[in-house]
């Protein structure tokens, strides 16, 4: 569940992890919620000098890179010593009002030292190759060039026992991404990081006590770090290809032309999924008859049931190539316009386009969301959002042909179909829309007086 905006994590860790060893890296980063790539330091890479090293995790330092404290076990990063006096972890998405808090359990190998963290912060997208934001001189080549830095820990006297540091960063107004960036104030301290976190710690301007963190797996009751709660953004292995993990489940029932009300609203437009319900035939309709099930101006807040029984027409397949490169009207990064004066005569349009995820490395894969949308002349309303996960092996995969179908009622002659990089790396190609036009043809509701709803299933994704 998520944590109300008043909420002071590094105060209550001894509290939370209570009965679980804090040093247990994946659950611990699990059950605060991380929202950083890597934050238990156990996903390897090789640095840009061989060492073995924390993927996602980037060194800009004359006197080295990042490495581990032992290249068997890979849970602790060395920062300083022999290593890199500054590191800069995999860049996240800004969100607009919301304010962040970075934790980082962290101890001095010996002696005496100190530890600082900032956010570094771009306020456009990361360039082609770039994964984290950090210095300008002696970086790694995945590191694009900080624009501005927010102090969030000024320098801190350290223990050499493992203790917890943190600092709560605001964005600045203009911030697009920003990675969490730990320094060394001496190139003879030998600091040690077991965990590193960055986590959503309130929206801004939120009463006290609102729930304001990711709630969009609740029904999700196991998880693969064992700590009852998904972070967004996660992907499951399939051989070499990695998938999306859906961001939730819930289930209801409907009845046709019944407007309803996700709650809590999803943060992602969800896929609906009707089964079992309402009639199966009607003897009021001539010939062959089939079922028409959608769901209405689907949004991350509900939509409108449409559950009709239709007779078969007769149909045309229309299909929209005339792509503009940045869409038109302005906003997205592609759009095609729609070529017919009628709608899709069952309100459904299949987008194909293709997907390039750009990588981490050859043994991190990237994630990329796309955001699928419509125009009918008063502005782009987004319809649908999917996220593509990377391959091992590859610097960047691409996935030809990818068919999404939106329902969208009313559309019209030069109306618009768009797509867009919500976030993540990467490019596109907007292939085309398929619909299909016909005579209206004669429907009757499946839900009339005494037929059973429709159960439906909600799939976040």
């Amino acid at each position: 569940m998520g944590l109300p905006c008043t909420f002071d994590l590094a105060a209550a860790i001894p509290f939370v992890l209570s009965d679980i060893d804090v040093r247990n890296d994946q659950l611990v980063t699990g059950a605060l919620g991380a929202i950083n790539f890597n934050p238990s330091m156990q996903m390897p890479r090789r640095a840009d000098n061989g060492n073995l090293a924390p993927a996602g995790w980037f060194g800009y330092s004359s006197t080295g890179r990042p490495a581990y404290v032992d290249d068997t076990a890979r849970d602790e990063m060395r920062i300083g010593g022999p290593s890199a006096l500054r590191v800069a972890n995999a860049a996240f998405r800004v969100n607009t009002g919301t304010e962040y808090e970075f934790v980082v359990l962290a101890k001095l190998a010996s002696g005496t030292g100190s530890i600082q963290l900032d956010a570094y912060e771009i306020s456009a997208d990361l360039a082609t190759g770039k994964r984290a934001v950090g210095g300008a001189t002696d970086r790694e080549t995945e590191i694009h060039a900080v624009s501005n830095i927010v102090s969030v820990l000024s320098a801190t006297a350290l223990s050499t026992s493992y203790a917890v540091y943190s600092g709560d960063y605001v964005p600045s107004s203009s911030a697009k991404w920003a990675s969490l960036n730990i320094h060394t104030v001496s190139e003879t301290d030998d600091v040690h990081v077991e965990w590193a976190i960055v986590r959503e710690k309130s929206t801004r301007g939120a009463p006290s006590g609102t729930n304001v963190g990711d709630t969009s797996a609740d029904d999700i009751s196991t998880t693969i770090e064992g700590a009852g709660q998904l972070t967004e953004n996660l992907a499951a292995g399939d051989g070499v290809t990695y998938r999306s993990v859906a961001r939730g489940v819930a289930a209801g029932s409907a009845t046709d032309g019944q407007a309803i009300s996700f709650s809590p609203t999803w943060d992602n437009v969800p896929t609906v999924r009707f089964m079992a319900g309402g009639l199966a035939y009607n003897a009021s309709l001539t010939g062959d008859q089939t079922l028409d099930f959608s769901a209405l101006g689907l949004s991350g807040s509900g939509f409108t049931a449409r559950l009709k029984m239709k007779e078969l027409a007769s149909t045309t397949q229309r299909t929209d190539t005339t792509v503009s490169t940045p869409s038109s009207p302005s906003g997205l990064d592609h759009s095609i316009n729609k070529s017919q004066t009628d709608e899709a005569y069952d309100d459904k349009y299949t987008f194909q386009f293709d997907v390039t995820v750009t990588n981490f490395s050859t043994t991190e894969p990237g994630l990329l969301t796309v955001g699928l949308y419509t125009n009918d002349g008063s502005g782009w309303v987004l319809r649908d959002s999917v996220m593509y996960a990377g391959s091992l092996g590859e610097t960047s995969s691409t996935r030809l042909n990818q068919t999404r179908t939106v329902t969208v009622d009313g559309l019209g002659l030069n109306d618009d179909f768009g797509i867009n990089i919500e976030s993540g790396s990467g490019s596109l190609n907007f292939d085309s829309v398929k619909y299909e036009t016909a005579t209206t043809p004669t429907t009757e509701s499946a839900t009339p007086s005494g037929a059973s709803a429709v159960d439906f299933l909600v799939l976040g994704g």
